[in-house]
């Protein structure tokens, strides 16, 4: 079965979807170089191995290089993800978010110094109980939610 790419879909559908909408100029610009990427519209290169004692040579066509592209960011996304993996410790993680309720959001622009400071100091009071109950080191998660979220221990 052969892979079915963006630029195959975009062709095939554009014209239907210019129907409805107008697109601006930057727009149509990014839509042309995907849909033509690596095609008969663009031009040839001559790829050659760079050590001396190989001969390796190849033409292809030339990739559109635009960041919407995920024909011509495929590798560079890639690269990206390895390079970030390397970064991570290969520990258990979980993200938690907290937030204020909406009915509190407008008396933070008047008072935030104090509304960010109760906040916060329960947010790390709750993470503690947290802690405890996961029986992993308190001082541990004091030390890592005070610094993540700035608040005083």
């Amino acid at each position: 079965m052969e892979k079915v790419k963006v630029s195959d879909i975009l062709s095939n559908s554009i014209e239907t979807y210019r129907l409805d909408r107008k697109l601006s100029w930057k727009q149509e610009k990014v839509l042309n170089k995907i849909i033509n990427c690596s095609t008969e519209q663009m031009e040839l290169q001559q790829i050659t191995c760079t050590k001396n004692d190989c001969n390796y040579s190849q033409t292809r066509r030339r990739p559109c290089r635009d960041r919407h592209c995920n024909r011509c960011n495929q590798s560079k996304k890639l690269k990206w993800m390895k390079k970030m993996m390397t970064d991570f410790l290969s520990v258990p993680y979980h993200h938690v978010v907290f937030t204020l309720p909406e009915e509190l959001r407008n008396l933070t622009i008047c008072n935030q110094a104090l509304l960010y400071d109760i906040f916060l100091s329960r947010v790390l009071m709750f993470s503690i109980s947290l802690g405890k109950i996961e029986n992993t080191l308190e001082e541990k998660l004091d030390l890592l939610d005070c610094f993540i979220l700035g608040a005083k221990p």
